[in-house]
């Protein structure tokens, strides 16, 4: 199944690229929606992403290594640009694999138990 391109404002349904591993219909879809979608605005005006070419192939190859760990902590203070490097990432990473992907945001409100 191809992934769809993420830049505009519509979320895959479940099973269909980034959207494959979240619940849905659940409480906290239209958070996830909104989280990744403003990390690649809209049409006509694309959120700004560049200088991460390497940090994204060593991602591609974490992932693609079966002898690294199965888990990878990717860290840095708040604001660096963590969130916009993992959504496109994993946009990337759907053509490969099938990632689930549950972001915890405090401004999209996916932080809440409940969702848990």
């Amino acid at each position: 199944m191809q992934p769809r391109h993420l830049g505009d404002w519509h979320w895959p349904p479940a099973g269909d690229g980034l959207g494959a591993g979240l619940c849905s219909g659940g409480v906290g879809d239209a958070g996830a929606e909104k989280f990744i979608a403003s990390y690649f605005g809209i049409p006509g005006r694309p959120a700004p992403f560049g200088g991460r070419g390497l940090m994204l192939e060593r991602l591609d190859r974490w992932l693609d290594d079966p002898a690294s760990p199965r888990r990878l902590l990717l860290h840095a203070p708040g604001g660096r640009g963590k969130s916009a490097l993992i959504v496109r990432w994993l946009e990337r990473a759907t053509e490969r694999c099938h990632p689930v992907f549950l972001p915890v945001s405090v401004r999209f409100g996916t932080n809440r138990a409940e969702l848990f």
